[in-house]
């Protein structure tokens, strides 16, 4: 059951400051969760399990390791992760943090009279996904005009002067991440996350329903925003496997494992286990998040409340394995190590 279908182009570039896929790009939706099971029971000589988190994880440090990459050109610099996006789409930065959008009032066809009236939208974001409120209205004004003069409108902006007196001025809601406040920005503001726009119109564009064919086309997150988001994310699991199933912590590494728990349970927050059943009756579960990122962030922290998430002791490497907690990623790390143990060893003797 597809709860949290997302999906990906087949190639993305960097346009300005921004990725977005690649004009005739194909789209291809895809489940972020399919072939993703929690595992529970940790058995002694289990193996290493795959997460699609991982990848985000090494493309962090893939991002950290190089300073260098900061001068060369964007395009050159965000090969790799343009690869990355090719194979799982955008993080969903702009779904993360926003809760509602009200576009401009626009002239719209009644399917149910097939007339065309002055109409106002509201896409609001819920626990189960972005749905479309509002609808088209027949305000005295617009009664004033004739049908012919109606539909020559449709598409179109509405004047105030054919606004309900009921309906919301465009603008957008968004969750203040620090202060847990939802404030009221204008929409275009959304710009930021659709730059094809031109600066002129922001305002009065017809912004398209989240997670639309229409939205993915036209949708690109800024580089900036998209490595910081990758960084941090990197740094926050790697933090909470290292520390995770260890002993008592000291009070530095207590302070530094909080913050990345709160950080990952930050972008995890409102992911949900959902019922359904198939077409032919059957009972499945699933999930549902607002954004990719929120996904993989929910998966880091459940492997890691299972105890299964690791930091290799010898490479750094971040993974998860079946047994619980391990010290490496590889039979070659683990050599490597006891190698330096035992030669580290001798030379104390000598010493």
């Amino acid at each position: 059951m597809r709860t949290n279908s997302w999906g990906h182009f087949s190639r993305y570039e960097v346009e300005g400051d921004h990725i977005r896929p690649s004009r005739h790009a194909s789209w291809k939706a895809y489940d972020p969760w399919d072939g993703w099971e929690a595992v529970n029971a940790k058995q002694r000589g289990g193996g290493m399990l795959e997460r699609p988190y991982l990848e985000l994880v090494e493309l962090g440090d893939w991002f950290a390791e190089d300073d260098k990459r900061a001068s060369r050109p964007v395009a050159e610099a965000m090969k790799t992760p343009l690869g990355w996006c090719g194979r799982y789409g955008l993080l969903g930065l702009m779904l993360r943090k926003v809760r509602q959008i009200t576009p401009y009032p626009r002239w719209e066809r009644d399917e149910e009279t097939e007339e065309v009236w002055p109409g106002s939208r509201t896409y609001v974001r819920s626990a189960l996904g972005w749905t479309l409120a509002g609808g088209v209205y027949a305000s005295l004004e617009a009664r004033e005009l004739s049908s012919p003069e109606r539909r020559k409108k449709r598409g179109d902006v509405v004047a105030r002067g054919l606004w309900e007196p009921s309906w919301d001025e465009p603008s957008v809601l968004i969750e203040n991440r620090e202060t847990g406040r939802i404030e009221k920005e204008p929409v275009g503001m959304l710009r930021e996350y659709f730059p094809s726009i031109a600066a002129a119109d922001q305002e009065v564009y017809d912004y398209p329903l989240p997670l639309s064919a229409e939205f993915w086309r036209s949708y690109a997150e800024p580089v900036g925003e998209f490595q910081e988001c990758v960084r941090s994310f990197a740094r926050h699991v790697r933090t909470v496997g290292r520390y995770g199933a260890g002993g008592p912590l000291s009070a530095e590494a207590k302070i530094e494992f909080q913050a990345a728990a709160l950080a990952l349970t930050a972008l995890a927050a409102e992911t949900v286990r959902v019922l359904n059943s198939d077409s032919e009756g059957q009972v499945q579960s699933g999930w549902l998040a607002p954004s990719l990122i929120g996904t993989y962030a929910s998966m880091a922290l459940s492997d890691a409340v299972h105890g299964l998430l690791n930091v290799c002791d010898q490479c750094e490497r971040v993974f998860v394995s079946s047994s619980g907690r391990a010290r490496f990623c590889s039979t070659l790390c683990r050599k490597t190590r006891l190698q330096r143990e035992w030669r580290d060893r001798k030379q104390n003797k000598k010493g």
